[in-house]
């Protein structure tokens, strides 16, 4: 998710009378079948949607109820990535040794503590 975009998303003030579940329900009327979608608490209706719209009208419920958590899982994402950042920055900063023909090379003990996310002072005692 684009950062401004779960920012809006974060920030957006939706109101209290729209906590907590939506429900969709199919209407049977002379003027057409369709279908609602109601706020379960108070009874709000929060759309109309023509007959052929059903399932529309489930993932406005579903996704609205899944939305907290998936801005949840979007910012733990953005943590991990920020730590792997960090830890492969770690490992390309590790010590290189040329050898006798002048190619490069480092030690696994070297660069295993900055891939691994460990501390190299602690696994030397």
């Amino acid at each position: 998710m684009d950062a401004n975009l779960d920012y809006e998303a974060r920030t957006y003030d939706l109101g209290e009378w729209l906590t907590g579940p939506w429900v969709q329900q199919p209407v049977e009327s002379p003027d057409g079948d369709h279908y609602t979608v109601t706020h379960k608490a108070s009874g709000q209706l929060l759309a109309t949607l023509p007959d052929w719209a059903g399932s529309i009208a489930l993932w406005m419920c579903v996704a609205r109820d899944a939305f907290p958590a998936l801005l949840a899982d979007n910012e733990q994402l953005r943590a991990d990535n920020e730590g792997l950042t960090k830890r492969l920055h770690d490992a390309a900063m590790t010590r290189t040794w040329t050898n006798e023909d002048g190619k490069k090379f480092v030690f696994v003990e070297d660069i295993a503590p900055a891939l691994l996310g460990t501390d190299a002072k602690k696994e030397q005692t």
